[in-house]
């Protein structure tokens, strides 16, 4: 049923829960005063929600409910008393649980970049409102009005979720067309660039190089083109940003470009996800406070599938904080080694190709 709602959303729960219920019924009625029958009905209708669920693993867990439903309620034998005490509990729980998930869900705006702003709490004073935007609005205005078209929002999630690959350090992105964002020869559009230029500028970086919150003419390589050009300097801005990547990756895309030569001024603007990088390997450290790695598989998947445990678990932490008595005690240094070797490793590299290179460390 998982997903179901992650990738249809709730507002098609209504469809599934009828049909559901008239697959159940049917089974019933074929199956009833049978040996066994309960098991029958469970079965039916588990092959009704994992075929509507893709066939996906995900869907095996409604199996699981649906077993668990047909156990306490349609098996009519009185024996394991506990054990549907313990059922009829996590019944109760799971069912509050997904009516606070299903309001989430209805009250949800696609096109309000809830996947940025849930969850948030800032002083508006400081926090830009994206759908207030003339270029926000013209991108959803043009969605709306063409099938064919993305919303932002839409174009913003397929991007992240579909478009980036990897091949161990090795970030790479796939082209993309939009009304919003344009992916190009695996680098995001820059207005104004030719690709043509003798003189470049390669800016590499993660989610804020990419910009992917705003439409091509308003990224930062694209601003810093515009100046360029307003200013009569004869350079091309490549937008080599990948959301997410460390400048580990950013190192390995470096080395894959062929024609690097002393014309090209290589930037690197980094920090805040090598800084994640910390908790991460921190927590992987400390065996104490999570023992185990389907732990936090299974919290990454609520996270990533349930709006309601993205609120609670990144609210624990926004209140609570990851301190330094969660993390292995060598983490940090862990963390500064790797940023120093890598640093060390692309301004070796770029100088050795007679360009320039500008390492700016993310201010956070």
């Amino acid at each position: 049923m998982m997903q179901i709602y992650a990738t249809e959303g709730y507002k098609d729960f209504p469809m599934y829960f009828v049909g559901g219920l008239i697959v159940l019924a049917v089974a019933h009625l074929l199956t009833h005063n049978k040996r066994s029958g309960w098991l029958i009905d469970c079965a039916v209708l588990s092959v009704f929600f994992v075929a509507f669920g893709n066939f996906g693993f995900n869907s095996l867990l409604w199996v699981l409910w649906i077993t668990l439903i047909g156990f306490l309620f349609l098996r009519s034998k009185p024996d394991l008393k506990i054990l549907k005490v313990v059922a009829t509990n996590m019944i109760v729980l799971a069912t509050l649980f997904t009516l606070v998930e299903l309001g989430f869900r209805l009250s949800e705006n696609p096109d309000e970049h809830s996947n940025l702003n849930l969850g948030l709490v800032v002083d508006d004073q400081y926090f830009i409102k994206l759908s207030e935007k003339d270029y926000y609005k013209d991108a959803l205005e043009l969605s709306r009005s063409s099938s064919s078209m993305m919303s932002p929002n839409a174009e913003y999630l397929f991007v992240v979720n579909e478009r980036i690959m990897s091949s161990g350090d090795f970030v790479f992105l796939n082209d993309f067309s939009g009304s919003y964002i344009n992916i190009r020869n695996g680098r995001r559009v820059t207005l104004g660039s030719t690709g043509g230029r003798q003189k470049r500028v390669l800016v590499f970086g993660g989610s804020t190089i990419f910009s992917a919150e705003v439409p091509d003419s308003m990224t930062i390589p694209s601003q810093l083109q515009e100046i360029f050009l307003n200013n009569n300097v004869d350079l091309d801005v490549l937008n080599l940003g990948i959301p997410g990547i460390r400048i580990e990756n950013q190192l390995r895309i470096l080395e894959t470009i062929g024609d690097l030569g002393s014309e090209d001024i290589v930037v690197f603007y980094d920090g805040i996800n090598d800084l994640n990088t910390i908790f991460r390997l921190g927590l992987e450290s400390n065996q104490l406070f999570i023992p185990l790695g389907v732990t936090k598989k299974l919290i990454g998947w609520f996270q990533e599938n349930s709006l309601l445990s993205g609120i609670l678990i990144s609210g624990f932490i926004d209140s609570k904080g990851l301190d330094k008595e969660f993390l292995d005690s060598e983490a940090e240094t862990k963390v500064a080694d790797l940023w120093i070797k890598n640093d060390k490793a692309a301004r070796s590299y770029v100088e050795s190709k007679g360009a320039k290179f500008v390492h700016i460390l993310q201010p956070n």
